[in-house]
């Protein structure tokens, strides 16, 4: 896989090439070694991709994470969390779990739907910052041309920009870097860094 794209929320680029280069080496070094073409073994059941063979998400994160960076040192751990209680006649509890983080640096790897992109970046790191787990973060997401040959419904880099730019940032947003991954290299095989001036003018998003 190689990394296609990346746009800065929150000057979480600027940040974290500056606070923390090693473990975003670390993330880099295991984007290049996920070996896509092992991940397309999924038979698509789907009316609109009946048939097709699509990249299996499971398996994208696996050799991401479990096969690569968790042997590196990279935890995942769990902030627990319960409500309930005499008012509503019951306690329920649960937990938030990371993908990864070390160092404060967080890291969430996101090949599910697009609703997930969203909780990742405005939710869940606000969350894990606050309980002083990390700093900063990074989430890697597909690329809209990679989501062509997954399960419908899969969020992509595109969309998260768009999403990011209507929104903004406030108070509560912590930085993140955000990477767009693919398993084909961009025609001058180098790492295309977007603003959001930059999103606009190549009609990334389309912002009224």
């Amino acid at each position: 896989m190689r990394i296609v794209a990346a746009y800065s929320f929150n000057n979480g680029q600027q940040l974290i090439e500056r606070d923390f280069v090693a473990e975003l080496d670390e993330i880099k070094a295991a984007i290049a070694g996920v070996d896509a073409a092992a991940a397309r073994n999924k038979e698509s059941k789907e009316r609109d991709r009946m048939g097709r063979i699509l990249y299996k998400p499971g398996d994208l994160n696996r050799a991401f994470l479990q096969e690569q960076l968790y042997r590196q040192g990279w935890l995942h751990p769990r902030v627990a969390y319960k409500v309930g209680g005499q008012a509503m006649g019951y306690e329920h509890s649960g937990y938030i779990e990371a993908d990864g983080i070390k160092n404060q640096l967080g890291l969430e790897v996101q090949f599910g739907k697009y609703a997930f992109l969203g909780w990742d970046i405005l939710g869940k790191m606000p969350i894990l910052a606050s309980k002083g787990y990390i700093r900063a973060g990074v989430e890697v997401v597909p690329m809209k041309s990679l989501v062509g040959d997954m399960s419908s419904g899969i969020g992509h880099f595109e969309q998260i920009v768009g999403i990011l730019e209507l929104r903004g940032v406030t108070s509560k947003d912590i930085p993140v870097l955000i990477l767009g991954i693919a398993p084909d290299l961009t025609e001058t095989g180098q790492t295309l860094v977007l603003s959001l001036e930059d999103a606009k003018n190549e009609d990334m998003i389309d912002v009224q």
